[in-house]
């Protein structure tokens, strides 16, 4: 299993996703900390991810719950 810090890495680092997913780099400092990404950003990450040849994992587009909400 691919962690969101690890796709995030392979994507080039916090300034590089957040270009992809046109946010500030303090929100990728929070989906590394939480482990996750909006579900609304996946199409973004999908054509990031393949002009990069990494593998995008869905699991990784969620909601965030409970203590993560927080």
């Amino acid at each position: 299993m691919v962690t969101a810090a690890e796709l995030i890495d392979a994507l080039g680092g916090n300034g590089e996703v957040a270009k992809i997913a046109g946010v500030k780099p303090s929100a990728v400092s929070n989906w590394r900390k939480f482990g996750c990404f909006p579900p609304r950003l996946y199409l973004r990450f999908a054509a990031g991810a393949r002009d990069r040849g990494v593998r995008l994992p869905e699991e990784l587009f969620r909601e965030r719950t409970g203590a993560e909400a927080a």
